[in-house]
């Protein structure tokens, strides 16, 4: 995660790896938080949208990201 990471705040990433962050972010929540029986369709229509909003744009800062 971006945590880790030696990038500042206001460096940009791309499309793809702010997608990738989105996509691993989830997976995340869903493998230490969430019960798999907990999921439904409103919280897999919210990833699809967050998705989708990350590829309309070429390039994201961390801070705008996170």
């Amino acid at each position: 995660m971006f945590t880790s990471s030696e990038l500042k705040s206001a460096d940009t990433i791309s499309s793809e790896d702010a997608k990738l962050f989105v996509n691993n972010l989830y997976q995340t929540i869903d493998n230490n938080i969430f019960d798999p029986t907990f999921k439904n369709e409103l919280r897999q229509q919210n990833l699809k949208a967050l998705v989708a909003q990350v590829e309309a744009q070429p390039t994201w800062s961390r801070l705008k990201l996170t």
